[in-house]
């Protein structure tokens, strides 16, 4: 078969020709090709920020006084793997509802205690499994749990922050942020040690919102020591990851930042400050540091549980005017693990997290104070024998 054109344009014969073709002399159609829009991906119109905080809109009481969902989440270190399943690591989601009076007079929090855990630390809140060599603690918080790892070791969720309207963790052996959606982790970012270019996982281990971007930070402690996995230095955790919302990853050198705190508290080498909570204000313009531990003497694995801080230290935006002041009494043992503001009360009011961890035995007590540093809420126990690294209210 041949075609000529003849004459004037013909645009049926054009289609035609388009669509045929010879194979062993008898006219074939040609498939059409895949739409390019469906190979590449569409043009697509950046979706704006979402900017809804708390998740969960809180409920206004007879009182005055107002009610919010909280949640914390556990990071068992080396228990995180799971007794039953090597492949396996878990962490827990405990959620409870936090009332604060008006004009922020007092606090109080009642958890959900409706779920178990089995795992292996703490000396209290338990019983023992008859069928099973593992402890069951009650009302720790629903299970969560991943296969994702880095050295046998996974799910150690140090952080939890609300950022455009979703629920995120990050995992500080692997450097992952996951999404929380149902009690479910989908991995949304992994983040590089230092400055991007490490192959290892950043340690994170705190999370602000600031712009409409989540800055992500380490402990910042640069020190050398003999640890049971290895010599290491940690010079790289004084880096922080700025990341916007489609996932797009900055690395920020704050070593003027860090150094400018060990100036202000008087820490120098082999001394060392360990930062887990940090908060920004906007209404304040002002960033609040609650350093887990602080040391004027070298790091020694025996000497590091009884360093923790109940300082507060708190700086203008670019940290020309840095001050501190304590919260609470000082308990050597117990240091600072997760702090937010208390949404409504202008950035005045914060609840915080406060671990203990020695020998692999932990406890989390959780208070509530102002930035002043009246406490609205004294200090008490969440659960003997587990230790939550992140908090948010949700």
């Amino acid at each position: 078969m041949r075609w000529h054109r003849m004459g004037k344009h013909n645009a049926g014969i054009d289609e035609l020709v388009a669509n045929l073709c010879l194979s062993d002399g008898k006219p074939t159609q040609v498939i059409e090709g895949i739409p390019m829009h469906i190979i590449l991906g569409a043009p697509r119109q950046p979706e704006p920020y979402n900017d809804t905080y708390p998740m969960t809109s809180p409920l206004a009481l007879q009182d005055g006084s107002i009610q919010f969902r909280l949640s914390i989440i556990a990071d068992l270190d080396r228990k995180s793997r799971d007794a039953n399943d090597s492949s396996t690591f878990n962490s827990y989601l405990k959620s409870g509802r936090f009332t604060i009076q008006p004009e922020w007079k007092g606090a109080s929090i009642v958890w959900n205690d409706n779920s178990t855990v089995s795992t292996g630390v703490g000396t209290e809140n338990k019983t023992i499994d008859p069928d099973s060599s593992q402890t069951m603690y009650y009302g720790a918080g629903g299970r969560i749990n991943s296969q994702f790892a880095f050295g046998n070791r996974g799910m150690e969720l140090s952080s939890l922050v609300t950022f455009n309207g979703k629920l995120y963790a990050c995992e500080d052996r692997t450097g992952i942020i996951f999404q929380i959606v149902d009690h479910k982790v989908i991995p949304w970012v992994i983040l590089a040690d230092g400055n991007g270019t490490r192959p290892r996982g950043f340690k994170c281990e705190w999370t602000i919102v600031r712009d409409e971007h989540l800055y992500v930070g380490s402990h910042s402690a640069d020190i050398k020591h003999i640890h049971r996995d290895g010599p290491s230095v940690e010079a790289g955790q004084r880096w922080v990851k700025k990341i916007s919302k489609e996932g797009l990853v900055e690395h920020l050198d704050w070593e003027p930042v860090y150094l400018a705190l060990e100036q202000h508290l008087g820490v120098k080498p082999p001394g060392y400050v360990m930062h887990e909570t940090v908060l920004w204000s906007d209404i304040q313009k002002t960033w609040y540091f609650m350093p887990r531990q602080i040391s004027h003497e070298n790091y020694t694995e025996e000497r590091h549980p009884y360093t923790c801080s109940n300082l507060m230290i708190y700086a203008n935006e670019n940290f020309t005017d840095i001050r501190s002041m304590p919260i609470g009494e000082h308990n050597p043992i117990y240091g600072f693990s997760a702090a937010r503001f208390v949404p409504g009360t202008d950035d005045t009011v914060i609840i915080a997290l406060r671990i203990m961890e020695i020998d692999e035995i932990f406890s989390t007590r959780i208070i509530v104070f102002s930035i002043t540093g009246t406490i609205h809420l004294v200090e008490e126990e969440v659960l003997n024998g587990l230790k939550y690294e992140g908090l948010e209210f949700t």
